[in-house]
């Protein structure tokens, strides 16, 4: 997990790079110096709105990323402790039962393969075949706010609790919304850096980098401390 909270802090700096950046770019009087033609040009204000709306691009990837990559350490932990579906927490045993379950229905539309299929799942799990997820089990699909990043914490039984500073990462659905209508085309960057200024941006890159970071060491408390288990008392079919 603590490879997934550094590479984080590095999409954390290339944000806070490009947003310094920005704040040079809307500096009064700032040109464009083209040295190899010994010419200036001004930065005109629709280029300007364009590369605003790229900052909530630039805030998703760090967002996604640390999501999915942090559940699926926890995942590769699991794993690798040789997990098996009676040795996990109940989240965990419904996740892998959603995940073996959907695509049983996906891969066949035919009710003998199907019933086979879910018979070789009650096997796995009978038998202690070892869990294994990927990142199918995860619910991401562009969609992930506070409400579905908590959602997602309390499906594996993760703490979703953050500092009073992150607001409750309230702002990632500005930057969730953004970069969906900017990626499949239902607005225009121009049009959506036309509604935000550096200054916002600022401040919406502060509160998600605080609910993020929190949500990350959550996940690493609950990696480390394999709170994935299933407790002592629980263990087993009953």
């Amino acid at each position: 997990m603590q490879q997934v909270i550094n590479e984080f802090d590095r999409r954390v700096k290339d944000v806070e790079q490009y947003l310094h950046f920005l704040k040079q770019v809307h500096e009064p009087q700032v040109e464009l110096h083209f040295s190899h033609q010994g010419t200036y040009s001004q930065i005109d204000d629709n280029l300007k709105n364009i590369l605003r709306a790229n900052a909530f691009l630039v805030m998703y990837n760090m967002v996604e990323y640390s999501i999915r990559y942090g559940i699926l350490d926890i995942y590769r932990e699991i794993e690798s402790h040789k997990c098996t579906y009676s040795t996990v927490r109940q989240e965990i045993r419904d996740i892998w039962l959603n995940y073996h379950y959907r695509n049983i229905f996906k891969l066949t539309a035919n009710w003998e393969s199907a019933r086979k299929m879910a018979a070789r799942l009650v096997e796995d799990a009978v038998n202690s075949v070892i869990i294994s997820l990927n990142e199918e089990a995860i619910p991401l699909a562009g969609n992930l706010d506070a409400r579905q990043i908590r959602l997602i914490c309390q499906a594996h039984g993760i703490l979703s609790q953050t500092h009073p500073d992150a607001k409750g990462g309230s702002k990632l659905l500005r930057v969730k919304e953004q970069r969906n209508f900017l990626a499949h085309g239902h607005i225009s960057f121009s049009e959506s850096g036309e509604q935000v200024r550096v200054e916002d941006l600022e401040k919406i890159k502060h509160e998600i980098v605080i609910f993020v970071r929190d949500i990350l060491t959550n996940m690493m408390d609950y990696a480390n401390n394999k709170k994935y288990e299933a407790a002592k008392s629980l263990k087993g079919f009953g």
